[in-house]
């Protein structure tokens, strides 16, 4: 166990046992709240039949709140997460869970959130503001405005956000839960660029939530994820860049066989790899025009700013380490050119390898100011086999292309039957790669519609993809379907 200090609170990095421990007290957690508030509207709030379940909920509470930072109860269709994560309940806890549930959405509440300075009287006003009559058109305002009256600042509610699961036949844990998450992602890396540009403390905790549904994404059945990657945001490039490439990272590192805390481990070093591009003048990140030499010596550095701001981190760990070298070596090659250069030649980490390969592949195919058409999936993934063995790890290259397919999902291909579609799945057989799941978009005529997946690999299918597309040239927004798909 490593405990340490940060900012007068104990902070503990978490072993495999104590996450399920940590688990397990989240169960707990929210079987007190609800005994304490069933009580508590039976009874009255000053009743030992109440004030015994709340002291409960409150001291398994302040447990968990130093090794969380801030604690998030969000309801979403009827299943209940734990600072994203999904509680499952047995039999014994099924019942408490269910009517915590119906709670919440009676009063359309969508997440409480407690901070990690929350007081004994702050929890007693909560509980009591929920005792009282729900009947409202908007209850969770007045929940909200209740909490301000009674001065209640380190417990927070807000509105529902509607979070769908796809079904046991789609698999997976859910496509609107996905799109949360990726989008969650990208606030949290625009806020530790944030913190790293005015020279305070990283927000570890935030990201690795964030990072730990990323894995659990990942390890799911439906790798919708994976398509979110093929969104790119123009004018928030590296918080968007910092979030795609966890995810390709993450997916081949699960492809490689890691375990679900090497995943993790993966996950943050890919999260934090290019937070030295704060350090950068903005003028030479965005310059349309080719950098002279001396502007490069300055853009080459970033790797090693990134290094500095996870120094800095109380509490030095094996995954802060691992960020560290991660964001050191992103830009060298597997022949070790590249920057920054090293004084003796070494082999590269394993992280590294992986993360130069999703760095590559991201940037190449996002729009920059001096590039602003960027490469197609399938033309970036030839431009880069052609450098396996000098760039990239040959065999991680070959794993990746092997991962994401050659038509990646989220791209838009164009048959011999002039339709056309946006790639949904990839086969997981090397031999079908370029064979994918396709949805049809456009008609041979070129209609928009709302057509078949065709899987291209199924025994009797004759349709063959052409080429790739760019969706402006056919005016679809690829942003807009995997949204609403």
């Amino acid at each position: 166990m490593d405990v340490r200090e940060k900012g007068g609170t104990r902070r503990v990095a978490l072993t495999e046992a104590m996450e399920e421990r940590l688990l397990q007290e989240t169960k707990s957690l929210v079987i007190f709240l609800q005994v304490a508030l069933r009580n508590g509207k039976i009874y009255g709030l000053s009743n030992e039949a109440f004030l015994q379940p709340m002291a409960r909920f409150q001291g398994i509470l302040y447990s968990l709140l130093p090794l969380e930072g801030a604690i998030s109860l969000r309801e979403a269709e009827g299943y209940l997460f734990v600072n994203e994560r999904r509680l499952r309940f047995d039999l014994e806890g099924f019942l408490s869970y269910t009517r915590l549930v119906e709670e919440l959405r009676r009063r359309k509440i969508g997440e409480v959130t407690f901070q990690e300075e929350v007081s004994g009287e702050e929890l007693h006003q909560f509980v009591s503001l929920l005792t009282l009559d729900e009947r409202a058109e908007r209850p969770w305002e007045l929940m909200q405005k209740g909490l301000l009256q009674r001065g209640v600042t380190h417990v927070s509610v807000e509105a529902p956000v509607s979070i769908r699961f796809s079904s046991a036949k789609e698999g997976g844990k859910g496509r609107e839960l996905a799109r949360y998450v990726f989008l969650k992602g990208i606030g949290q890396v625009r806020k530790v660029l944030n913190q790293t540009a005015a020279a305070e403390r990283i927000d570890i905790k935030g990201s690795k939530r964030v990072v730990q549904s990323l894995v659990d994404l990942i390890l799911g059945e439906d790798l919708f994820i994976l398509g979110l990657t093929s969104i790119k945001n123009y004018d928030d490039y590296t918080a968007n860049h910092s979030v795609n490439v966890s995810i390709l990272s993450l997916a081949l590192g699960s492809r490689l066989g890691y375990s679900k805390l090497d995943l993790y481990r993966l996950g943050m070093a890919a999260f934090f790899h290019d937070i030295g591009k704060v350090r950068i003048p903005e003028e030479l990140i965005n310059k349309p025009a080719a950098l002279n030499q001396e502007e490069f010596k300055v853009v080459s550095l970033h790797p090693y700013y990134g290094v500095l701001p996870l120094m800095r981190l109380k509490g030095f760990s094996d995954i802060v380490l691992r960020a560290m070298i991660a964001s050191f070596e992103h830009h060298l090659n597997y022949d070790l050119s590249g920057y920054p250069p090293l004084s003796q030649r070494r082999r590269l980490t394993l992280f590294s390898r992986i993360i130069r390969i999703a760095d590559s592949f991201d940037a190449m195919t996002t729009a920059r100011v001096y590039r602003p058409i960027p490469l197609l999936p399938d033309q970036a993934l030839a431009i880069m086999m052609d450098e396996a063995g000098r760039a990239y790890d040959p065999v991680l290259l070959k794993l990746f292309v092997n991962t994401i397919g050659i038509y990646p999902r989220g791209t838009l291909v164009r048959f011999d039957t002039g339709e056309v579609g946006i790639v949904v799945n990839v086969s997981p057989l090397p031999e079908y790669i370029h064979l994918p799941q396709v949805e049809l978009v456009r008609d041979s005529k070129g209609n928009p519609i709302e057509g078949e997946v065709v899987d291209l690999a199924r025994e009797g299918e004759r349709r063959r993809i052409v080429r790739s597309v760019f969706p402006r040239e056919l005016g679809i927004n690829i942003v807009e379907y995997l949204w609403r798909r």
